[in-house]
Protein backbone atom coordinates (compact mmCIF):
# COMPACT_ATOMS: atom_id res chain seq x y z
CA UNK A 1 0.00 0.00 0.00
CA UNK A 2 2.79 2.38 0.92
CA UNK A 3 4.61 1.76 -2.34
CA UNK A 4 1.42 2.48 -4.34
CA UNK A 5 0.96 5.85 -2.56
CA UNK A 6 4.65 6.65 -2.99
CA UNK A 7 4.43 5.84 -6.71
CA UNK A 8 1.39 8.09 -7.15
CA UNK A 9 3.11 10.94 -5.30
CA UNK A 10 6.25 10.51 -7.42
CA UNK A 11 4.21 10.53 -10.65
CA UNK A 12 2.36 13.69 -9.56
CA UNK A 13 5.64 15.32 -8.55
CA UNK A 14 7.29 14.34 -11.84
CA UNK A 15 4.30 15.67 -13.82
CA UNK A 16 4.39 19.02 -12.01
CA UNK A 17 8.15 19.30 -12.50
CA UNK A 18 7.83 18.52 -16.23
CA UNK A 19 5.12 21.17 -16.62
CA UNK A 20 7.24 23.78 -14.84
CA UNK A 21 10.37 22.86 -16.82
CA UNK A 22 8.40 22.87 -20.08
CA UNK A 23 7.00 26.32 -19.32
CA UNK A 24 10.46 27.64 -18.48
CA UNK A 25 12.01 26.20 -21.66
CA UNK A 26 9.09 27.51 -23.73
CA UNK A 27 9.47 30.97 -22.23
CA UNK A 28 13.22 30.90 -22.85
CA UNK A 29 12.94 29.72 -26.46
CA UNK A 30 10.04 31.89 -27.58
CA UNK A 31 10.65 34.77 -29.91
CA UNK A 32 10.49 38.16 -28.28
CA UNK A 33 7.23 39.91 -28.94
CA UNK A 34 7.39 42.66 -31.48
CA UNK A 35 6.13 46.05 -30.53
CA UNK A 36 2.41 46.35 -30.16
CA UNK A 37 0.79 48.98 -32.22
CA UNK A 38 -0.53 51.83 -30.10
CA UNK A 39 -4.11 51.27 -28.98
CA UNK A 40 -5.46 54.23 -30.93
CA UNK A 41 -4.44 52.54 -34.18
CA UNK A 42 -6.82 49.71 -33.35
CA UNK A 43 -7.52 47.43 -36.26
CA UNK A 44 -6.77 50.11 -38.84
CA UNK A 45 -3.39 48.54 -39.51
CA UNK A 46 -5.02 45.15 -40.13
CA UNK A 47 -6.09 46.62 -43.45
CA UNK A 48 -2.53 47.62 -44.40
CA UNK A 49 -0.58 45.14 -46.50
CA UNK A 50 1.63 42.74 -44.48
CA UNK A 51 4.99 44.09 -45.68
CA UNK A 52 3.97 47.66 -44.86
CA UNK A 53 2.74 46.49 -41.43
CA UNK A 54 6.12 44.79 -40.75
CA UNK A 55 7.93 47.99 -41.71
CA UNK A 56 5.67 50.02 -39.42
CA UNK A 57 6.38 47.64 -36.53
CA UNK A 58 10.12 48.18 -37.06
CA UNK A 59 9.52 51.94 -37.02
CA UNK A 60 7.46 51.69 -33.81
CA UNK A 61 10.29 49.73 -32.19
CA UNK A 62 12.77 52.45 -33.20
CA UNK A 63 10.47 55.21 -31.95
CA UNK A 64 10.03 53.40 -28.65
CA UNK A 65 13.80 53.14 -28.20
CA UNK A 66 14.23 56.82 -29.06
CA UNK A 67 11.47 57.92 -26.71
CA UNK A 68 12.80 56.09 -23.63
CA UNK A 69 15.27 58.85 -22.79
CA UNK A 70 12.60 61.51 -23.37
CA UNK A 71 10.19 59.75 -21.01
CA UNK A 72 12.95 59.26 -18.45
CA UNK A 73 13.74 62.98 -18.57
CA UNK A 74 10.07 63.87 -18.22
CA UNK A 75 9.72 61.66 -15.12
CA UNK A 76 12.89 63.19 -13.69
CA UNK A 77 11.47 66.69 -14.18
CA UNK A 78 8.17 65.66 -12.57
CA UNK A 79 9.99 64.30 -9.51
CA UNK A 80 12.07 67.49 -9.29
CA UNK A 81 8.91 69.58 -9.51
CA UNK A 82 7.33 67.60 -6.65
CA UNK A 83 10.37 68.10 -4.44
CA UNK A 84 10.49 71.83 -5.13
CA UNK A 85 6.76 72.28 -4.50
CA UNK A 86 6.98 70.45 -1.17
CA UNK A 87 10.14 72.21 0.05
CA UNK A 88 9.77 74.72 2.87
CA UNK A 89 9.94 77.63 2.63
CA UNK A 90 8.11 77.66 -0.70
CA UNK A 91 10.24 79.24 -3.45
CA UNK A 92 8.01 80.71 -6.17
CA UNK A 93 10.88 81.31 -8.57
CA UNK A 94 12.15 77.72 -8.25
CA UNK A 95 8.58 76.43 -8.69
CA UNK A 96 8.11 78.55 -11.80
CA UNK A 97 11.37 77.23 -13.28
CA UNK A 98 10.49 73.62 -12.36
CA UNK A 99 7.07 73.93 -13.99
CA UNK A 100 8.73 75.34 -17.09
CA UNK A 101 11.24 72.48 -17.27
CA UNK A 102 8.48 69.90 -16.73
CA UNK A 103 6.38 71.48 -19.47
CA UNK A 104 9.37 71.50 -21.81
CA UNK A 105 10.09 67.81 -21.18
CA UNK A 106 6.42 66.91 -21.70
CA UNK A 107 6.34 68.93 -24.93
CA UNK A 108 9.38 67.03 -26.22
CA UNK A 109 7.65 63.71 -25.56
CA UNK A 110 4.48 64.94 -27.25
CA UNK A 111 6.38 66.28 -30.28
CA UNK A 112 8.10 62.90 -30.64
CA UNK A 113 4.71 61.14 -30.53
CA UNK A 114 3.35 63.55 -33.12
CA UNK A 115 6.29 62.77 -35.43
CA UNK A 116 5.45 59.09 -35.08
CA UNK A 117 1.79 59.72 -35.89
CA UNK A 118 2.69 61.75 -38.97
CA UNK A 119 4.94 58.92 -40.13
CA UNK A 120 2.10 56.42 -39.66
CA UNK A 121 -0.48 58.66 -41.30
CA UNK A 122 1.72 59.21 -44.34
CA UNK A 123 1.37 55.49 -45.09
CA UNK A 124 -2.42 55.35 -44.77
CA UNK A 125 -5.05 56.22 -47.32
CA UNK A 126 -7.61 58.96 -46.69
CA UNK A 127 -10.26 56.58 -45.33
CA UNK A 128 -7.79 54.98 -42.90
CA UNK A 129 -6.60 58.42 -41.72
CA UNK A 130 -10.22 59.45 -41.10
CA UNK A 131 -10.83 56.29 -39.05
CA UNK A 132 -7.65 56.96 -37.10
CA UNK A 133 -8.79 60.51 -36.35
CA UNK A 134 -12.19 59.22 -35.17
CA UNK A 135 -10.39 56.88 -32.78
CA UNK A 136 -8.04 59.60 -31.56
CA UNK A 137 -10.86 62.02 -30.91
CA UNK A 138 -12.97 59.37 -29.19
CA UNK A 139 -10.10 58.34 -26.87
CA UNK A 140 -8.75 61.80 -26.13
CA UNK A 141 -12.06 63.43 -25.29
CA UNK A 142 -14.17 61.57 -22.78
CA UNK A 143 -16.64 64.44 -22.48
CA UNK A 144 -18.84 65.64 -25.35
CA UNK A 145 -16.79 67.06 -28.18
CA UNK A 146 -17.17 70.54 -29.62
CA UNK A 147 -16.18 69.19 -33.02
CA UNK A 148 -17.18 65.99 -34.71
CA UNK A 149 -14.79 63.44 -36.21
CA UNK A 150 -14.01 63.89 -39.89
CA UNK A 151 -16.31 62.30 -42.42
CA UNK A 152 -15.07 60.52 -45.50
CA UNK A 153 -16.97 60.13 -48.74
Amino acid sequence: MKSKITTIILIISLTINLIVIGAMVGFWLREPMGPRFPVHLGNILDKVNPEQRRQMKREFRQYREESRSLHREMRHQQRSLSKIILTEPFDEQAAEQAFSQTREARNEVQAHMHEQMIEVMSKLDRKQRAELMRRLLRENFSRPQKHSPPEVD
